[in-house]
């Protein structure tokens, strides 16, 4: 309940404003927040109508921009590499780039933060007292995964600027 009803407007908010902010850069981000708090406010005060128009106008504008965008991938990969660019695998897979402890970690970050909701999504029926305990649960996945990816976060500025020197032979920086 407090995820459809806080936290993903606010996560829709933030990010619409910041993604604003950086095709506007000269509004401010307040400005910005304002407009999507607002358009979000007055869709979801018109009623479910009106946000169902709003739905299908953003899934036919998605769709254009994902048309115009596969369009000029290929245009630009016909120029550069011709027709044999179309069929290059080195986008997905680079020998002298390629590193496979990194798509591991990204992996296993990807899935541990998808994984935990989807466990709960799915046990959701079988559960005793469903009012109580999917809340319950829900709540405990977000401050679990809040923590273990913060934790990780912290771990990895903390360590990996202290330890960054020595393979570089310069002194971390703070910036």
């Amino acid at each position: 309940m407090m995820l459809d009803y806080i936290l993903i407007p606010l996560f829709c908010v933030l990010y619409g404003a910041l993604s604003l902010q950086r095709a506007l850069p000269f509004l401010p981000f307040p400005v910005c927040a304002a407009l999507f708090a607002g358009g979000i406010t007055l869709l979801n005060l018109r009623g479910i109508r009106s946000t169902a128009r709003a739905n299908q106008a953003l899934l036919v504008f998605m769709f254009a921009v994902l048309i115009a965008f596969i369009v000029l991938a290929i245009k630009y990969l016909v120029v550069r590499q011709g027709i044999a660019g179309l069929f290059s695998t080195q986008p997905f897979y680079n020998p002298a780039t390629f590193n496979a402890r990194a798509i591991a970690g990204a992996t296993s970050f990807a899935a541990l933060t998808y994984l935990g909701f989807d466990a709960v999504t799915t046990l959701a029926e079988e559960v005793e007292n469903p009012r109580k305990n999917v809340m319950l649960a829900a709540v405990s996945v977000c401050i679990f995964t809040g923590l273990f990816a913060g934790s990780l976060s912290i771990w990895r500025i903390w360590f990996g600027r202290t330890t960054a020197h020595i393979r570089t032979s310069r002194p971390p920086s703070l910036t």
